[in-house]
């Protein structure tokens, strides 16, 4: 571990980390850089102005009133792995290939609101997104969360905690065969259009249902449709679908 920092009393305290690294830390990062800056006075500020691991980089902002309970945050976190987060929060979900861009502001204390924009790699799916969040510390809400991606559009909710996370949202342009990078593979090409809620619990079993208003999956257009899949851990997964065209249907 190597340390270079400074600090002044006697009057409003400042402190300075200059240059903090080390070989190995939490969650077996490598810090190689860390800068950061404190200082009190009419409020209270801390700036980390840049760390670096081999799995995140970051900048951030906090404020608050000295003596008080609400921080105001920013962050901006240029790369951050998923495989590093599943370590982080114990989480199977987030073992997955790729990394992330992410911009946040947030208020809070126990409990905090804010909102983001993003652009990062899941499994092989590059895709953009924006919204606004709340979290008590164990359950995340982001309401509203809209997303772009080969995949397809949508706008919706996401609801995530330890014991599993599940997305609600409207599509536009839906591709089934792009589906494999959140865990649905094997599908054939399609534009899909309508809602869906999607789940997956802590022992990665998942749950898809959805009501389709005019799509197309695989060749067959339907002017409506509703769909029910499910993805245990253990055994084949299973399907109904049933699409309606003017003059028939087919199950």
């Amino acid at each position: 571990l190597e340390l270079q920092a400074s600090v002044a009393t006697g009057g409003p305290i400042r402190a300075a980390i200059h240059g903090l690294s080390w070989t190995r830390g939490p969650y077996g990062t490598r810090l190689e850089r860390l800068r950061a800056d404190y200082a009190e006075g009419d409020s209270v500020r801390l700036a980390v102005r840049d760390l670096r691991t081999q799995d995140l980089e970051l900048q951030a902002r906090a404020a608050w009133a000295p003596g008080g309970a609400e921080r105001a945050v920013h962050l901006e976190v240029s790369r951050v792995r998923w495989i590093w987060l599943a370590r982080v929060f114990q989480n199977g979900a987030f073992a997955v290939p790729g990394e992330g861009r992410i911009v946040a502001h947030a208020r809070g204390s126990r409990r905090w609101r804010g909102d983001f924009g993003a652009s990062l790699e899941w499994n092989g799916l590059p895709l953009n997104g924006r919204g606004g969040f709340a979290t008590d510390g164990k359950k995340w809400t982001v309401e509203p969360l809209s997303a772009q991606s080969a995949a397809g559009d949508l706008v919706g909710r996401f609801d995530y905690s330890a014991q599993g996370w599940e997305l609600a949202a409207d599509a536009r342009q839906g591709d089934p065969a792009r589906w494999g990078a959140i865990g649905i593979p094997g599908w054939p090409a399609g534009r899909l259009n309508g809602w869906f809620r999607y789940g997956v619990d802590a022992r990665k079993n998942g749950r898809l249902t959805a009501r389709l208003s005019g799509s197309e999956l695989a060749g067959w257009r339907a002017d409506s449709a509703t769909v029910g899949v499910d993805f245990p851990v253990s055994g084949p997964d299973s399907f109904t679908v049933v699409m309606l065209r003017r003059g028939g249907g087919m199950t």
